[in-house]
C-alpha cells in the first residue's frame, strides 16, 4: 500500500512539473497531454516517440532567448539543439559538413 502511494506521489509531482514548465514557456491553455496529442505522440523533429531506454516523456522545447514554447522533442534532438545553441547557421554549417564529407 505504501508503494502505491509513493508511485502516485511521483506521478503527481511529474504532472505538476510539466504544468509549471509549460507555464514558464507561455503555454497556459493546454496540458502536456493535449500538446502530445496534437503532435500524435511523437517528436516534432524525427516524428518518432521517445525512444530512450528509461522512462521519459518528450521534452518541452523552448527558445532560450524569448522563452517561447516551440514543441515537444525527444531527448536526443532537444539536447542536440541545445548543443548548437539554437543557432540555425551552425545547424546549416553542420548539415553542409555532413553533405560534403559523405
Amino acid at each position: 500500500m505504501a508503494y502505491k502511494n509513493k508511485d502516485k506521489e511521483k506521478e503527481n509531482w511529474a504532472k505538476w512539473r510539466k504544468i509549471k514548465k509549460l507555464q514558464s514557456v507561455g503555454v497556459f491553455d493546454k496540458t502536456y497531454e493535449e500538446l502530445l496529442d496534437i503532435q500524435n505522440g511523437v517528436c516534432a523533429i524525427c516524428e518518432q516517440p521517445e525512444n530512450t531506454n528509461y522512462k521519459r516523456s518528450l521534452s518541452i522545447d523552448h527558445d532560450h532567448i524569448t522563452g517561447k514554447f516551440r514543441g515537444l522533442l525527444c531527448h536526443m534532438y532537444n539536447t542536440g539543439l541545445g548543443k548548437f545553441f539554437d543557432n540555425p547557421e551552425l545547424l546549416i554549417a553542420a548539415t553542409n559538413y555532413l553533405k560534403e564529407t559523405n
